[in-house]
């Protein structure tokens, strides 16, 4: 039906401009056209102090001005539309307009248009301005807006999703483990020496939660190995506890794999079910629910908003349904290399930002490449591989300099355009943390230009490019406007890959 709409809006157009609008019958045609009234219609955008963030691939514009105007072009950033040429491009790349005059008398006009434009989400802004001419006159106006393209459009108290990758997870016990049993009287069970085995760490995540396994060794005559194994969920605001917490759907239980040695019953009656300690208190369950809950992003700023979590495969997703309106965009796996417009907001504009997607998929460094030896990064990003990386730690590879040392490969970043650095090496760079808060820059002039945030990742332009023939997609990040959260971490770049 929309596009039946459009069809007809086309063939009037068409109709209406094959009369002849010489005649101006309002004796006004020494003076300009006044534009009374302009807007985007609803629905389908968000409008903010006059930016306009649209969904989709085209926007429903009225102007209301005083009699004897005609339309005269339509300009969509840096393509112009007549009515004498009313389209251009070809699929996708394909710019339109139609409209019709719902008053066309002596008073005034009320011009309603579909503008079409390519359907982008990637956040890019683009100037859309509307020019009106005086009929038998020469005297024109203009309405002009800026709109910026996003894939989708939220009210308040709609869930955005906090996005943790299995990366992480497998991280988190890496860590974990290894930090607990290098602690000596956390590796002895009576007087049996239990090592940990690194390289048997699996967790991972899929639809029905988070899987965890892994083995130690009995330092006896016949090295008994035992495995651990537990599967958990992570709840909300569950009754008696606020924020986060661990249910264990399977919980974690040892087994004997050297069931011949006569010594594994009594090893496994030393270390009880619980595995990491000689008493029920001292639980694995206990243990690792302490691991995990150590590890996880601090909500307490929302934890009256979490509202449960989604498990999809390699992605753990932290839903929160915060008081403010937002728009979603995806940002491309772009280490600022990508030529597109930043993405314009209202100056002084507090905005904050949650972000989930696995938008990177590269090679574990140490790995050989393989299909079973990629991991995928969310927008908290990797680790780059060092000197001082576990053995069993996700990490990747990198030989040139990152954008920010400081952040994780792959890590979401928010730039400022270097216009507005003065002098040049104060800080343009901002790191992702999930809520964090930003404050567009405020006041507009000829050197400044307007306020807006060019929104990229962390990594060398030479892997961004190189992971982008591999379909790095880049991230979902939902932007909420007025929510103020902790300050976006932020970094002094050195002036590369400015824009």
């Amino acid at each position: 039906m929309k596009n039946l709409n459009r069809t007809m809006l086309a063939l009037v157009m068409v109709l209406l401009g094959n009369i002849s609008w010489a005649q101006n019958t309002c004796g006004n045609a020494a003076t300009p056209p006044t534009i009374t009234t302009g807007g985007v219609v609803p629905p389908g955008n968000l409008e903010m102090q006059g930016v306009e963030y649209v969904a989709g691939d085209a926007v429903r514009v009225q102007l209301l001005t005083d009699g004897c105007t005609q339309l005269q072009s339509v300009q969509i950033g840096s393509t112009t539309l007549t009515p004498a040429v009313s389209h251009s491009g070809t699929l996708p790349q394909y710019y339109w307009y139609s409209s019709i005059d719902t008053q066309n008398n002596a008073s005034g006009h009320g011009y309603l248009l579909w503008v079409g434009f390519p359907q982008v989400s990637d956040g890019s802004t683009d100037q859309i301005t509307l020019t009106v001419v005086r009929t038998a006159g020469t005297g024109t106006a203009s309405y002009s807006f800026p709109l910026v393209h996003v894939s989708s459009i939220q009210a308040a108290n709609t869930d955005s999703a906090i996005g943790i990758s299995g990366v992480e997870i497998h991280n988190l016990f890496a860590k974990g483990l290894h930090d607990y049993y290098a602690n000596p009287k956390n590796s002895l069970s009576g007087k049996t020496r239990i090592d940990y085995e690194p390289q048997s760490l699996d967790a991972r995540i899929d639809s029905t939660g988070i899987w965890l396994s892994f083995r130690l060794k009995a330092e006896t005559t016949c090295k008994p190995v035992i495995s651990v194994n537990g599967t958990f969920v992570i709840d909300t605001n569950t009754p008696g506890n606020v924020g986060l917490s661990v249910r264990w759907v399977n919980p974690p239980t040892a087994h004997i794999e050297t069931t011949w040695c006569i010594e594994a019953g009594q090893i496994l009656h030393d270390i009880t079910l619980g595995l990491l300690g000689p008493d029920t208190s001292d639980r694995a369950e206990n243990r690792l629910t302490a691991l995990i809950m150590n590890a996880l992003p601090d909500t307490s700023a929302v934890n009256l908003f979490l509202d449960g979590t989604t498990n999809q495969t390699n992605q753990l997703l932290v839903n929160v349904k915060l008081p403010a309106p937002s728009v979603e965009i995806d940002v491309p796996y772009s280490a600022f290399d990508v030529a597109r417009t930043p993405t314009r907001f209202p100056p002084g504009q507090v905005i904050a930002l949650i972000a989930n997607g696995l938008g990177m998929s590269d090679y574990i460094a140490g790995e050989s490449p393989s299909p079973t030896s990629v991991l995928q990064s969310g927008p908290n990003g990797v680790p780059e591989n060092s000197a001082t990386t576990l053995s069993n730690e996700y990490t990747v590879l990198r030989t040139a300099p990152l954008i920010d040392p400081f952040a994780a490969v792959g890590q979401l970043l928010a730039r400022y355009p270097a216009r507005f650095i003065t002098p040049v090496t104060q800080v343009s760079d901002f790191r992702y943390t999930k809520g964090c808060k930003l404050t567009v820059p405020s006041g507009q002039n000829a050197f400044a230009g307007p306020p807006e945030i060019l929104f990229g990742v962390n990594d060398t332009t030479a892997d961004a490019q190189r992971l982008r023939t591999y379909d790095a997609t880049g991230y979902k990040l939902r932007i909420l406007f007025g929510l103020a959260g902790g300050a976006c971490a932020e970094y002094t770049p050195q002036m590369v890959n400015q824009p």
